[in-house]
């Protein structure tokens, strides 16, 4: 299984931070492995960079993961 590195930011998370996971995994796993690590409120909202809407948490991570980023 292909995985992913992802690096974030955000309020309360003092730097850029960064995660692993696997390429199937969805946004909302992603959204509930940071509420557990950095204790952010539950509805808070995932946005990738440079992009103006809110992720779809059902949607896989490598889905949304280009060469790019």
């Amino acid at each position: 299984m292909k995985s992913i590195d992802l690096f974030y930011q955000g309020e309360g998370i003092g730097e850029i931070a960064h995660i692993e996971l696997d390429a199937d995994t969805t946004f909302a796993i992603l959204k509930a492995r940071l509420v557990e690590k950095h204790g952010v409120a539950h509805d808070v909202l995932l946005f990738l960079e440079e992009e103006d809407e809110p992720l779809d948490e059902a949607t896989l991570i490598g889905d949304r993961a280009t060469a790019k980023g």
